[in-house]
C-alpha cells in the first residue's frame, strides 16, 4: 500500500497519457481527469496523495476549481501546471490554494522530485499511515475505503465498506444473513448479491473464496491473513 495515488487533470488527452505513463513508472498510481467535473467525481470515489492541475481547462479554470478545493476545505497537495510562465499566473495559482507551480514544458525528473516532496511535506505535517487488511495479494485500506490488486485500484461502495466492517469485527465467526440485513438495513436476499460482490473484490476465484466463506445453513465467515 506504499504506492501514492496522482490524480491528473488535464484537457490534453496525449499529455494526460504521457504523465500517466511516466508516472506509473515511477511508481505511482494514476487515475486521469480531462476537466473538473471528472475531477469531482475520481475525488468522490478515492483518496488521492496529490492533484497535478492545469490551469487552463474547460468550463473552469484550475485556478476556479483549486479555491472551491481549499474552501471545503481539502487537504490533498496540488500541483498546478501550466504553459504560461508569467508570475501573475503561478500568484493566483498559489492564492488559491496550490502547493507548488511548475510552468510547462518541463523535465519529467522534476515533476516527479517536487510530487515527492509535495507528498512528503504533506504526510509530515499529517502523520498517520493507512491501516490496510491483506486477503492474500489483496490489499484493502480501511481509511480510504479502496482495494490495491497489483496496480489497479477498486473502489468500494458504501454498502461493502459497511458489509465488511462487519464481518471483520467477527472475523473468524459465522454471521447470520438476517443478522447482515439487519446491520445493512437491507432485504436479506440482497445480502448473497452484496456478498458476491465483494468476493469478486478480494478473492482470486470467487467461485471457491478462500477469505469469504459460505457456511450452510448458518450464514458467512471471513477471515484474513494480515
Amino acid at each position: 500500500m506504499n504506492k501514492k495515488h496522482i490524480l491528473i487533470v488535464d484537457d490534453d488527452a496525449k499529455m494526460r497519457a504521457l504523465l500517466g505513463q511516466y508516472l506509473q513508472t515511477n511508481g505511482f498510481v494514476t487515475t486521469e481527469a480531462q476537466d473538473t467535473q471528472e475531477a469531482r467525481v475520481a475525488l468522490d470515489t478515492f483518496v488521492f496523495d496529490l492533484i497535478l492541475l492545469d490551469i487552463m481547462l474547460p468550463n473552469e479554470s484550475g485556478i476556479e476549481f483549486a479555491k472551491k478545493l481549499r474552501d471545503v476545505p481539502s487537504k490533498v497537495a496540488i500541483l498546478m501546471l501550466s504553459a504560461m510562465e508569467d508570475a501573475k499566473s503561478r500568484v493566483l495559482g498559489l492564492k488559491a490554494g496550490a502547493d507548488d507551480y511548475l510552468s510547462k514544458p518541463f523535465e519529467p525528473e522534476e515533476l516527479v522530485l517536487r510530487i515527492a516532496k509535495l507528498i512528503q511535506r504533506a504526510h509530515a505535517i499529517q502523520p498517520g499511515t493507512s491501516k490496510a487488511v491483506s486477503f492474500g495479494p489483496v490489499k484493502y485500506d480501511k481509511e480510504r475505503n479502496i482495494f490495491l490488486k497489483g496496480d489497479k485500484i477498486i473502489a468500494a461502495t458504501s454498502l461493502e465498506k459497511t458489509l465488511l466492517s462487519i464481518l471483520l469485527e467477527s472475523e473468524g465467526h459465522v454471521i447470520d444473513r438476517d443478522e447482515l440485513a439487519q446491520k445493512l438495513k437491507v432485504n436479506a436476499r440482497s445480502i448473497d448479491v452484496q456478498i458476491n460482490r465483494l468476493r469478486n473484490k478480494i478473492e482470486d476465484c470467487s467461485n471457491k473464496p478462500i477469505f469469504l466463506k459460505s457456511v450452510r445453513g448458518k450464514g458467512y465467515l471471513l477471515y484474513n491473513d494480515n
